[in-house]
């Protein structure tokens, strides 16, 4: 009985932990991107408000 409780244990922790650590995984990758958006955004607010002249490259 001892043994069937422990199971029964394990298995109600781990069954909602699993659910914990995938989402953490979705926040902390989707965290990154917006993250890189925000840094990028930055970057082309920097360059619009900057009297700098912009270098243009001929592409192919």
């Amino acid at each position: 009985m001892k043994t069937a409780f422990i199971n029964s244990m394990c298995h109600e922790i781990r069954t909602p932990l699993n659910a914990i650590v995938g989402f953490s995984g979705i926040i902390t990758a989707n965290a990154e991107i917006l993250t890189s958006l925000i840094d990028h955004l930055l970057v082309v607010a920097n360059l619009d408000s900057s009297d700098a002249p912009l270098l243009c490259e001929q592409t192919r």
